[in-house]
């Protein structure tokens, strides 16, 4: 950030989202007007409403393909299986439409959709591969914002191990009748 004097004119220079990010420079015949620019700016940056990053426009049919073919996940041929499996009802759910159209509400309603068929635990996992999903597409210049932001997981009720119920606690280290387990 630095407002400084060129010749008869005053020049605003401002860099944006950090050391590595855009640097916008614009000259004014004023100094008030240079600073005025150079914060307004800066409040725009705070607030995300700056439109320096160029979104692509994809459809969310052709970025899941895209998604398959470059993002490498170091997991199971059987969860790149059920990630197909879970990003194929989004698209049936939402349409293949751009995903700059896709908003929060609509995930809140296929949330609310897949309540009806499955169980949390089920969604929440959905919901996980969701959120990669639209990561990845801020990530490549796809999206300015991710419509999952701030999306909740669906509350689960934790079950106790199967192995602990049937195993008595116990009380005392040394008492041979709560032997461990195994061993």
């Amino acid at each position: 950030m630095a407002v400084r004097k060129r010749g008869d004119k005053w020049v605003a220079d401002v860099p944006l989202f950090g050391r590595n990010g855009k640097r916008i420079r614009r000259t004014f015949l004023t100094r008030s007007l240079a600073i005025t620019f150079e914060r307004n700016l800066k409040v725009q940056e705070a607030r995300g409403e700056l439109d320096v990053i160029k979104q692509t426009p994809i459809s969310l049919g052709k970025f899941i393909a895209k998604y398959f073919e470059l993002h490498e996940s170091g997991n199971r041929p059987s969860t790149g299986k059920r990630d197909v499996y879970v990003l194929r009802r989004l698209l049936d759910f939402v349409g293949d439409i751009h995903l700059t159209r896709i908003s929060r509400e609509m995930l809140e309603r296929y949330k609310a959709h897949r309540q009806q068929a499955v169980k949390p635990a089920t969604i929440n996992l959905e919901l996980r591969v969701t959120k990669s999903l639209f990561n990845r597409a801020r990530e490549w210049g796809y999206l300015k914002r991710v419509p999952t932001e701030g999306l909740k997981m669906l509350r689960v009720d934790q079950k106790e191990n199967f192995l602990l119920q049937l195993v008595p606690a116990r009380k005392n280290p040394g008492d041979p009748l709560h032997s461990p387990l195994f061993g």
